[in-house]
């Protein structure tokens, strides 16, 4: 199947289970990916931290925007959501022999 937009519409659409499982998602990927104990370092050292701080939490979001939902809708246009098979997943690793020890661990 040729990479495109047709494989974000096909097969059920962006949301094929619900955007119930997709807010779920988002949540996780907001608590990984937002560091903001780092904003509270960063609070203690810069100069003026109540108009710097602000600008580093709303800079996550975008941040989030950029490299996770960016990167996923990459990998939707090149992959089809149902693409793989889960009968296969436990399979392909073991074709390589130390990718047997990595997925014992």
């Amino acid at each position: 199947m040729p990479p495109g937009f047709h494989l974000i519409t096909d097969n059920g659409g962006f949301f094929p289970h619900g955007l119930l499982p997709a807010l779920v998602l988002v949540q996780g990927v907001v608590f990984a990916f937002a560091s903001i104990e780092l904003v509270g370092t960063a609070a203690g050292e810069c100069k003026d931290p109540e108009t710097m701080v602000p600008k580093a939490i709303n800079s996550v979001i975008w941040r989030i925007g950029l490299f996770y939902v960016g990167s996923v809708v990459l990998l939707v246009l090149l992959l089809p959501w149902n693409a793989t098979r889960p009968d296969r997943a436990r399979s392909l690793p073991s074709s390589q022999s130390w990718a047997c020890h990595i997925s014992a661990a």
